[in-house]
């Protein structure tokens, strides 16, 4: 509750003990106010109890309509050669949970749509050879459920989200948006060769992501802080904040008006390729040795064509030791960085053996070795065994800063 001098139309109050509030010892209308007696003093809430109904998740997931699907077309197009054609979709729409007691324009619904289509030719060359062939494209979104999906910014126009500093009170207020899908192209070939106890198969796959995000940060939607309950009811902010365009700046550094907002959109685009090799050797009867090298190529994200000048990274600078190289070092554009560092990213606190600073480029990125090792094993005809052996190199893995 807060109490203010009867004699209204004060435009600014000031706190005293006991949520007294008053222009001065006078109203505007000579009205005493006296704070020990109470005399020309009104109270009025500050604060007022609100429900409204809404859905809500009590345990078992948020509301929502979910729709699946998927099919497949086969085809024989000969003695020695089967295609088929894969195609699924997922569609979930999760309803605005009521998280707040004003209005449902202020609750944020999310989506998720998600589909993939893939094609797979499988050939017989000769008795002891046949080769597969895939091609997949994939849209994602994600699950809101799990990971990702996407949230689009409410209400429309944008409100600034409203607090009270050491106030657990909900105030009205807006909410970032987080969207956009993920384009994944895949291309998968494999061999098989038998021969004797021998089955061979080999092949790789070459993976191309585009990341298409908008992200829901912090900025995007304005703060407004109120310093305590006094502010709150007459209206005056104790700090404002909302992001701004940087216009190439780095933090720390001043930026010049006029001010606009800046783009929380980017493109990353991703490449992976990967080779595997396998023998499944039948020593025995119920005895199999199953071998296999797998080699993964995990390539840095980037962007492309007009958005690569805005990838920027920390890059330490020189000195005899890793704190001094932090401490000596900067933010700065990949575009900017100097010698062979152009266009990388880095990951700072990685120190090899010798004490050096990995620097590991964009041609040159995290890598991963596997040597995997199967047994199999029948001991009766009902009774089945296995085990194996997973050996697994990875060099220094990359960041984006």
């Amino acid at each position: 509750m807060t109490r203010f001098c009867r004699a209204l139309a004060p435009l600014l109050y000031e706190h005293r003990p006991g949520a007294a509030c008053c222009v001065s010892s006078l109203g505007p209308f000579e009205a005493a106010c006296d704070f020990q007696s109470g005399s020309g003093l009104v109270t009025i809430p500050a604060f007022a109890f609100v429900s409204r109904s809404g859905p809500q998740d009590f345990g078992a997931g948020p509301p929502q309509n979910s729709i699946l699907g998927v099919g497949r077309l086969d085809w024989i197009l000969g003695s020695n050669t089967q295609a088929f054609l894969r195609y699924a979709s997922q569609d979930k729409n999760e309803f605005a949970v009521a998280s707040q007691p004003y209005s449902k324009q202020l609750d944020q619904p999310l989506y998720g749509h998600n589909q993939n289509a893939s094609i797979n030719v499988i050939r017989s060359w000769r008795p002891t050879f046949a080769t597969e062939s895939r091609v997949a494209y994939d849209r994602v979104t994600g699950d809101p459920d799990r990971l990702a999906g996407d949230g689009y910014s409410t209400p429309k126009p944008l409100l600034p989200l409203f607090y009270i500093l050491n106030e657990a009170v909900s105030l009205p207020g807006g909410t970032n948006a987080g969207f956009g899908p993920t384009n994944g192209y895949q291309f998968f070939q494999t061999g098989t060769y038998s021969r004797g106890r021998h089955v061979l198969r080999f092949g790789g796959q070459f993976v191309h992501l585009r990341e298409n995000a908008t992200f829901g940060v912090a900025g995007q939607v304005a703060d407004a802080q109120f310093a305590n309950t006094q502010g709150f009811v007459i209206g005056v902010l104790q700090l404002y904040s909302i992001a701004v365009d940087p216009k190439e700046h780095f933090p720390g550094e001043f930026v010049d008006p006029p001010f606009g907002p800046p783009s929380f959109t980017r493109h990353y685009h991703y490449n992976e390729p990967a080779l595997f090799i396998a023998d499944a050797w039948k020593i025995t009867s119920r005895l199999t040795l199953t071998p296999g090298l797998r080699w993964e190529y995990f390539g840095v994200l980037h962007s492309p064509g007009a958005e690569r000048v805005l990838d920027s990274n920390f890059y330490p600078g020189s000195g005899p030791n890793l704190a001094t190289r932090i401490a000596s070092g900067r933010m700065m554009r990949t575009i900017d960085a100097p010698g062979n560092l152009q266009h990388a990213f880095t990951f700072p606190a990685i120190e090899t053996s010798h004490r050096e600073l990995a620097w590991p480029m964009i041609s040159r990125v995290t890598e991963r070795q596997c040597f995997a090792l199967a047994v199999d094993f029948f001991t009766t005809a009902e009774s089945v065994g296995s085990f194996s052996v997973l050996f697994r190199i990875r060099l220094p893995t990359v960041l984006q800063g």
